[in-house]
């Protein structure tokens, strides 16, 4: 390239004829620098042999964020959209033009389209009543967007007619995913344990490497993050094994949580989120995107980069909202909150922790859980730990457990909020207990505060969301 006669002042057809000719390329990215309207602005336009995008312009208030929004966006234009080939004529009806429904719905389902999944679905069902398969699928896509009551329902129906093994695996691994939906975390455990063989022994690969992240998913809700990684780690090796490259981005980011609940920030963590993201965009798996673009917001909220996570959530948000994802949504209010809290403005994050917590009603549990530990803290943090025991009682009705040192030490936080020094201190040691191994430099900042105070009598003012003294 230095031996090339480039010309940064030639046209863009120029330019592509000169590098595109030495190098043999077929599409050529031309970035630049700009200053439009007083402000600095990124753009590009792509250029290839017979013919050039428009000029896609980039102007976020952060450079840095308009180049990263600039990178997606060009990876989004040049990278092939992949399809999964999904083989289903074994289960197919006798009713073509229901089957043709079956196979867009199922398609939909894959890349989280779950409206057009349900409709198309429906569709098959209308054509064909007795259409096993549409009906096993269909009660997937009401687990996915929360209907557990019609998706339990479904599955107690259709298990008599479950004639072959991949349909006893099929409802076996839909009914443990509804129990960890429903915050049964232990049973939906035992559920998956026993099918994990038979899936292997029935060389049904992708309900084996599904049950397997099901019980990774489940570790990590549990707070047990070793056990969790273990499970993740087989199910991506099952999938690439055999090639189930979107179900492989599923469970890289559920690794990614894992690995982010034992290590927030952690390289590794970042690097599973980016390859599952990269994965979602080749695939157009909007909703499956939105998970990786928040939890990659999660890590640029705990760098202190609270205008790039605020541009990841609204860029999730609009997935979302395209996927028709009601609990997504909901946890775009609780990360709002979170970036709020940063902000210092405590009363704007309460207000939006509290609408989650309360849109969640008893369906989405886990939402419930994480609002009211959000809502908890928030409440400390105004020094007004009255509202904080209903709220601790809340989390005690779920198996849900967040080992991250603000969460897990919440009980020790209004314990020494309300001037329980010592209950403070013992609240901290029983959770140091519990976790073992994942007690980290994060959890003993609380607990030096909790022990030195309790020593002394004297209680100091903390912030309980970052374990430091004010």
């Amino acid at each position: 390239l230095n031996a090339l006669p480039y010309n940064a002042s030639t046209g863009p057809d120029d330019k592509f004829e000169l590098i595109c000719g030495a190098l043999g390329c077929q599409a050529l990215v031309i970035p630049e620098l700009k200053v439009l309207s007083g402000k600095p602005v990124l753009t590009y336009r792509i250029v290839q042999t017979t013919m050039q995008s428009p000029e896609y312009i980039f102007n976020h208030a952060s450079v840095m964020e308009s180049a990263r929004q600039m990178l997606n966006h060009a990876v989004g234009q040049l990278v092939p959209v992949m399809q999964e080939r999904l083989e289903l004529k074994p289960l197919y009806s006798d009713n073509q033009r229901a089957n043709m429904q079956f196979a867009m719905g199922v398609s939909a389902l894959y890349h989280g389209d779950y409206v057009s999944a349900e409709q198309s679905l429906r569709l098959a069902i209308q054509q064909q009543n007795d259409f096993f398969w549409a009906r096993a699928y269909l009660a997937d896509v009401l687990y996915r967007t929360g209907n557990y009551q019609g998706a339990e329902l479904a599955v107690t129906a259709l298990t008599p007619q479950a004639s072959s093994a991949r349909a006893e695996l099929f409802l076996g691994n839909l009914a443990a995913n509804i129990l960890y939906a429903k915050g049964q975390l232990k049973d939906s455990i035992d559920a998956s344990d026993p099918l994990i063989v038979a899936a292997s022994t029935a060389s049904e690969y992708e309900l084996q490497g599904n049950l397997l992240m099901n019980n990774g998913s489940s570790f990590t809700a549990l707070g047990e993050t070793a056990e969790a990684i273990d499970y993740l780690q087989q199910a991506i090796t099952v999938y690439s094994q055999h090639e189930l490259t979107l179900r492989e981005g599923q469970a890289r980011l559920n690794l990614g949580n894992a690995l982010f609940l034992s290590e927030p920030n952690s390289a590794e963590s970042t690097q599973q989120y980016e390859r599952a993201a990269a994965i979602f965009r080749q695939f157009q798996a909007k909703a499956y995107l939105a998970y990786a673009l928040s939890a990659l917001a999660q890590q640029k909220r705990h760098l202190g980069r609270l205008k790039e996570a605020s541009a990841l959530i609204s860029e999730v948000a609009n997935l979302y909202e395209q996927a028709g994802d009601e609990e997504g949504l909901l946890f775009v209010k609780i990360e709002q909150a979170d970036i709020a809290v940063l902000q210092g403005d405590l009363a704007g994050a309460l207000a939006l922790a509290t609408e989650a917590f309360e849109q969640a009603g008893s369906q989405y549990t886990y939402v419930r859980s994480y609002s009211s530990a959000m809502m908890a803290l928030i409440y400390l943090a105004q020094d007004n730990p009255q509202p904080v025991p209903a709220l601790l009682a809340e989390q005690d009705k779920y198996e849900w457990f967040d080992p991250r040192a603000n969460f897990s030490l919440l009980k020790a936080s209004y314990a020494h909020c309300t001037g329980e020094l010592k209950q403070a201190l013992a609240e901290a040691q029983a959770v140091k207990a519990e976790l073992g191994e994942q007690w980290s430099d994060a959890h003993q900042a609380y607990l030096d505060i909790f022990q030195q105070d309790a020593e002394t009598g004297d209680k100091r003012a903390v912030d309980y969301s970052q374990g430091r003294l004010l």
